[in-house]
């Protein structure tokens, strides 16, 4: 990927590959493609592909409700972090919020930690976010897959 990944917006006729690249990147099961999808298209959310000469590499989302942004699903595939994606989906999304009337942004990542480094926490850190407040996070394990 060169110095700047080009973004466009991933409309409901991109879903198929914004969706395909959402279980790359987070590593989920294909049942949840309906809840990741089921959003796209609706009043508040845009979605975003960042490309790699042609290819997509990494997604994003903005949902906007009155002045406040909600930034989440930033991820990009394995063979293309580090190269500057997730660092230019995150300054769209908050220009394009921003020209349509965002004051405040959010966003939620798992802390960077020495025994469990984080390089989103770190790209929203760069992008001027600072935290407001520690929570925990809860996940359900279906019991075969702790008994791995």
């Amino acid at each position: 990927m060169g110095s700047s990944p080009a973004i466009e917006t991933a409309d409901a006729t991109h879903a198929g590959e914004f969706l395909g690249l959402a279980l790359e990147v987070f590593h989920e099961p294909a049942e949840v493609l309906p809840w990741l999808g089921h959003v796209m298209g609706r009043p508040g959310w845009t979605h975003y592909i960042a490309r790699d000469a042609g290819k997509g590499v990494a997604i994003a989302a903005l949902y906007q409700c009155g002045e406040v942004g909600w930034l989440g699903w930033g991820g990009t595939l394995a063979s293309h972090r580090g190269r500057g994606a997730q660092s230019a989906l995150i300054a769209r999304r908050i220009a394009d919020g921003r020209e349509r009337g965002c004051r405040w942004f959010t966003v939620e990542t798992a802390e960077d930690l020495p025994q469990r480094p984080n390089p989103s926490y770190r790209n929203v850190a760069r992008s001027g976010f600072r935290v407001l407040c520690l929570r925990p996070s809860h996940a359900w394990v279906p019991p075969e897959a702790a008994a791995r």
